[in-house]
């Protein structure tokens, strides 16, 4: 047996060493700097735009609300047969979500709403509700 195993266990380990060192620092997490920027950015604000909007009823109702992000954007008592307003509301790319609360008087029979909305791009849209005594659903036009 010609030379010493621990010599060459130690060349060995040296040559794990100089190629491990190099390999080592290209696989290590390291942590990444980031500005102090942190700061959430506020969602887009869309200026509110006039929307036409036409209601028909099969029965007359006793009352009807209209409500976007939460804030009543229109109401009205006895509105009759049919009716039309215009509604400012903020238009996002994503489209609006309308609440819709009718009541009808008592013993009216099951009675239907169309909603017929003109949208931002001149596009129209209906929208059916049913109920009984009175409706409330969220409607989305896009």
């Amino acid at each position: 047996m010609r030379g010493s195993p621990l010599f060459y266990a130690l060349l060995a380990f040296l040559g794990i060493a100089l190629v491990g060192f190099p390999v080592y620092s290209l696989t290590r997490p390291y942590a990444v700097k980031t500005e102090a920027t942190a700061t959430a950015t506020p969602a887009p604000s869309h200026a509110p735009v006039k929307v036409p909007i036409e209601f028909a009823f099969t029965a007359e109702p006793k009352s009807m609300r209209v409500k976007h992000l939460g804030k009543v954007v229109w109401s009205v008592d006895a509105p009759g047969a049919r009716t039309d307003t215009e509604l400012s509301l903020e238009w996002p790319q994503e489209g609006v979500d309308l609440l819709v609360e009718i009541t009808w008087p008592e013993n009216t029979p099951l009675a239907a709403a169309r909603l017929t909305l003109t949208d931002s791009h001149q596009e129209e849209q209906t929208r059916s509700i049913w109920g009984e005594g009175s409706a409330s659903e969220v409607l989305t036009f896009r």
